[in-house]
């Protein structure tokens, strides 16, 4: 195979085993490496090669419990680790969530299946089984994956807040609903939502006899969207704390981008791993 180019790729159809390969593939990169396969030239490699797909073949036929082949690969997320002062994104944390629970799981499946599927073990060369990236994860995000209320004093304290002026807003929006809806200046449509706010649908011709801010009105004009004065100022008191809550969120997630930033080479070879087994994978999935 020492002279083999596109033509004789073409000539072979491999091309086409290139484009089978590639549509198995969950991760772009090896969907690209794929792209571009080349028949091996060393014996051993080749052999290497087609022991990995044995064994994973093996383990499907033979209806063997084997982690999901569920996971996104950590380029970005990689790349923005390696730049100080960065900060992953939630999104960002929970793919390196999951790729170290992936990986955890690939060490438990052959910690219990230990003299077998040799040669695919060897793909965990280079990482090593630790909950200490799961673990402090957990400690900030919750079974949602979103970011826990208690995550920080600071956090709790402002949601506990967002949730009191929420109430106290809802119960002054009712209250002014019912007094203009008795008075018959509502729509049959009574509500809307005007940047988050609730308003209320006021009839245009009683628009000046409800006390409140003109935050809008319906494409005919026959209709007036009116936030209660009431709420005003409870609304900008919202509006301020869910402003704290982005920004200690952001806190909370830099700290967070910190910790793991420890943990780079470990992380580097989860993506190492995903991509090895994506492999094998794409290629069992064509045999």
């Amino acid at each position: 195979m020492k002279f083999f180019d596109e033509k004789t790729a073409v000539d072979l159809e491999f091309d086409q085993i290139r484009r089978w390969l590639s549509g198995f593939c969950i991760t772009d990169t090896v969907a690209d490496r794929l792209s571009t396969l080349h028949p091996y030239r060393d014996q051993k490699e080749v052999e290497y090669r087609l022991n990995l797909s044995h064994e994973l073949q093996l383990i499907r036929n033979r209806g063997v419990r084997f982690p999901r082949m569920e996971f996104q690969e950590l380029t970005k997320e990689i790349q923005l680790l390696n730049i100080n002062a960065s900060v992953l994104e939630l999104e960002a944390i929970v793919k390196i969530l999951d790729a170290s629970r992936f990986v955890n799981e690939l060490f438990a499946f052959f910690k219990e299946h230990y003299t077998d599927y040799l040669t695919l073990k060897t793909l965990l060369e280079g990482a090593h089984y630790t909950k200490d990236i799961e673990k402090e994860i957990d400690k900030i995000l919750d079974k949602r994956l979103n970011v826990k209320d208690d995550a920080s004093a600071e956090l709790l304290r402002i949601r506990q807040g967002i949730n009191s002026k929420k109430k106290q807003i809802n119960r002054n929006f009712d209250k002014a609903l019912k007094s203009a809806r008795a008075s018959g200046y509502i729509d049959d449509i009574s509500e809307n939502v005007i940047d988050n706010r609730r308003v209320m649908t006021v009839i245009s011709t009683y628009k000046r006899q409800v006390e409140g801010s003109i935050l809008g009105s319906s494409k005919t004009g026959s209709l007036t969207y009116i936030e209660p004065r009431v709420n005003q100022a409870l609304n900008f008191e919202l509006d301020q704390l869910i402003d704290d809550e982005r920004k200690e969120i952001r806190k909370i997630l830099a700290e967070l981008t910190d910790f793991l930033r420890g943990y780079l080479d470990l992380i580097s070879s989860y993506q190492n791993i995903l991509c090895a087994f994506d492999e094998v994978n794409a290629k069992v999935k064509l045999a």
